[in-house]
């Protein structure tokens, strides 16, 4: 019986982030680049389209972009992407229209994913968007790009592989196109067909489920699952924007996701016997502030989950802080196991896991004062 691996990432803002640097300690460890990890698929919405868009492989077989480069590159993106406080712009998440353009996103897009097309992407993607024309769910997929289409493919997919084919860049900046923060994206595939795309997390916040169907469609119903979750841990926000409008929706995903990672260990998983093994790396930031603050490090400009404006500092510190969670912190043992269990997979020879790594604070700390001072006091760990 054959084992794949699959994972949903999604979410935005700090999970954008932590996203891109699981990446990056998952190559380190295991020296596979993650669409090579994730042989049956990933699957992503919102922010978390731009980190899967940017890994996965192109007509070369190589990431689009290196993990290594996606987290280099993180901090000057974000503060071109946001360009003031995005807390600021969730106040005003109910006005008549978008707060922040979308002029510095999708260049960043355009830069690191060119006008490569879906059916050129070597690997198992799949991205959600939200159609705002008909208020329903649209799957981007390179599968069927590609013109792969398996036998338990649902009657609705159409196939004909160009009506599949549009731009990855186009995929990424639709499906993280927050309504209220940022505009829709108009995007048109090479049939011609156009659609008017918005944040992917209003149909599916985390498609876990979507990846997992899509890895038995191409591998068989008896394929054994290993799932990964990097992200938001709820599965579908269904808003009544006529009633309850953008503020009880972004209220209910704060108040949903913060429950989902505080106790539910799988959360949008379907019931399915296929699942064998799951990984949850989800992220909540103000439990990053707060640990941070516990360690003594108060100086450290790492916002709160409401006051996020992108400046590098504090996206440098985010990268810092989950290296740190990664190899000493609460997520150690979960990375461990991980590693683990790709290496078992694909045959690949245990690095040296877990190696040292100063306190996330420590290069925010001030210098010590002049001779005679007293040095400031050693961060207490993380537990």
């Amino acid at each position: 019986m054959k084992t794949v691996f699959v994972a949903s990432l999604t979410g935005g803002s700090a999970n954008t982030v932590t996203q891109a640097v699981c990446a990056e300690k998952l190559l380190e460890e295991t020296g596979l680049h993650l669409a090579q990890i994730f042989d049956g698929g990933m699957a992503c919405a919102s922010g978390g389209a731009i980190n899967g868009g940017a890994l996965s492989l192109g007509p070369d077989g190589k990431p689009l972009v290196d993990e290594h480069r996606l987290v280099e590159i993180w901090p000057t993106c974000a503060e071109r992407i946001l360009k003031r406080d995005l807390g600021a712009a969730l106040r005003f998440v109910g006005g008549d229209k978008p707060v922040l353009s979308s002029e510095g996103r999708i260049a960043v897009m355009r830069e690191c994913l060119g006008d490569i097309p879906l059916s050129r992407i070597q690997n198992d993607l799949v991205i959600i968007g939200h159609n705002v024309e008909t208020a329903y769910g649209e799957i981007f997929s390179s599968r069927y790009a590609r013109g792969e289409f398996g036998p338990r493919t649902p009657d609705f997919i159409l196939r004909d592989p160009r009506e599949h084919d549009f731009l990855l860049s186009d995929a990424v900046v639709g499906s993280s196109a927050l309504p209220g923060i940022f505009e829709s994206h108009t995007m048109t595939n090479v049939a011609g067909r156009t659609l008017i795309i918005a944040d992917g997390g209003i149909s599916k916040n985390n498609p876990i489920n979507l990846a997992t169907n899509m890895a038995l469609n191409k591998y068989g119903a008896d394929t054994r699952i290993v799932a990964f979750e990097f992200g938001s841990g709820i599965e579908r926000i269904d808003p009544d924007f006529e009633k309850k409008g953008w503020r009880d929706w972004q209220r209910r995903i704060r108040n949903n996701y913060v429950h989902h990672t505080s106790g539910l260990e799988r959360p949008a998983l379907l019931f399915n016997p296929q699942v064998i093994d799951f990984f949850n790396f989800d992220f909540v930031l103000n439990d990053i502030a707060d640990k941070l603050s516990e360690a003594g490090a108060t100086d450290v400009p790492v916002p709160s989950a409401d006051r996020l404006d992108g400046r590098p500092e504090q996206v440098e510190a985010l990268i810092a802080y989950t290296r740190y969670a990664l190899e000493h912190g609460e997520l150690k043992e979960t990375f461990r196991r991980a590693c683990e269990s790709i290496g078992e997979r694909h045959h690949t020879r245990k690095r040296s896991l877990f190696r040292r790594l100063s306190h996330p604070a420590d290069r925010f700390r001030k210098p010590p004062g002049p001779a005679g001072d007293t040095p400031p006091p050693s961060p207490v760990p993380l537990q």
